[in-house]
């Protein structure tokens, strides 16, 4: 979500629109200075998980109350969820007379689905806007009947895709940089967390350097994971065959470097990432609960998260025997226009609702 957000926000008209962002830690965030430079603020709603339930939940309606009944220059609300946890928000924002408040579904699935379906019908009864990423994203936080809902839209997560052109002048720059010249390399970009499944990523890399040695697992991202992540690799040897980059601004750049993208998450909506790697001409491995919407262009193999590592590793290394294809990539620009993924296009279309506030 947080990748769709900023690239909306790079790409909208700033000098119209301005967005406040709603966070939940006083730590420095990875996006803070970006924010600041291009205009944006940063509000603190500070929520202790150590409270209890109902008084998180209070305090998380009040304190967004008063913010939007003190700034009336926020005259939009735009929640971006996966669930109907976030509908106290949307309360909050309707109270305080919030005129546009738009729920923006990223997701297919939830921790608390049977809590998540019962209590939906919030998000479509307080919202005026329902927006999603894909079809399936809409109909699992909205409900099965989402197309059919008043100001439903799909809104597909878009990106500015002129960085992610594939050059191959950069790839061999990023591999000198991090001494990766004559490395297969499987890429990854995520937050650490449960839902993308980096334990099952390494036991299927585990396998793949048993049919190639000169494979190197690049990871991308952060997240209350990682630790567990990083000592997993070491306890399985494979601490100088895995490269942990941490947050990343240069994520084009990258995905250039890399020979194939793999993506076993749990569960996902229509992850920018697939975006960007299919942008960069990149072959991708990715898990059956990757919806297919995000099968944008024929670098997609899908693979059921019940098979074996070693069937993901086996399609991993036949999907990329051919060296001259991994060098010599093919322009995406127009596939990816074509199918709606243009963020500058996308972003007239988030534009005209705001407009209306």
């Amino acid at each position: 979500m947080e990748s769709f957000i900023m690239n909306m926000y790079r790409c909208i008209n700033r000098e119209v629109f301005q967005f406040g962002f709603l966070v939940r830690s006083y730590e420095k965030g990875d996006f803070d200075e970006e924010i600041s430079s291009l205009g944006g603020e940063k509000h603190v709603i500070f929520i202790d998980e150590k409270d209890f339930f109902l008084t998180r939940l209070m305090k998380r309606f009040f304190d967004i109350y008063k913010l939007l009944k003190k700034r009336t220059d926020y005259r939009v609300v735009h929640i971006h969820t996966s669930s109907a946890n976030k509908a106290i928000e949307l309360i909050a924002a309707w109270l305080a007379g919030c005129k546009i408040r738009i729920v923006h579904a990223h997701n297919t699935e939830t921790k608390r689905s049977k809590l998540h379906k019962r209590l939906r019908f919030l998000l479509r009864f307080f919202s005026t806007h329902r927006l999603a990423c894909g079809t399936e994203a809409g109909k699992w936080v909205f409900g099965p009947l989402f197309l059919t809902i008043n100001n439903a839209q799909v809104i597909p997560n878009a990106i500015d895709i002129r960085p992610f052109i594939f050059n191959p002048g950069t790839r061999e720059l990023v591999k000198e940089e991090l001494s990766l010249d004559g490395n297969f390399v499987v890429g990854h970009i995520g937050r650490f967390s449960e839902t993308k499944n980096h334990m099952f990523l390494l036991n299927i890399f585990y396998e793949l350097t048993k049919l190639r040695d000169d494979a190197v697992l690049v990871l991308i991202g952060s997240g209350p994971l990682e630790k567990m992540v990083k000592e997993k690799a070491f306890s399985m040897g494979l601490e100088k065959k895995v490269l942990f980059l941490g947050v990343r601004p240069d994520i084009n750049r990258l995905l250039m470097a890399m020979d194939c993208f793999v993506l076993p998450s749990l569960y996902e909506g229509l992850p920018v990432v697939l975006v960007e790697a299919q942008a960069s001409g990149l072959k991708a491995v990715v898990s059956d609960r990757v919806t297919k919407e995000a099968a944008i262009t024929d670098n997609i193999k899908y693979i059921p998260l019940e098979e074996a590592p070693e069937q993901w590793a086996n399609v991993i290394h036949n999907m990329t025997k051919d060296k001259a294809s991994l060098n010599d990539r093919s322009d995406m620009k127009e596939s990816l226009s074509l199918s709606g993924y243009n963020m500058n296009e996308q972003v007239k279309e988030i534009e005209k609702i705001y407009t209306k506030a």
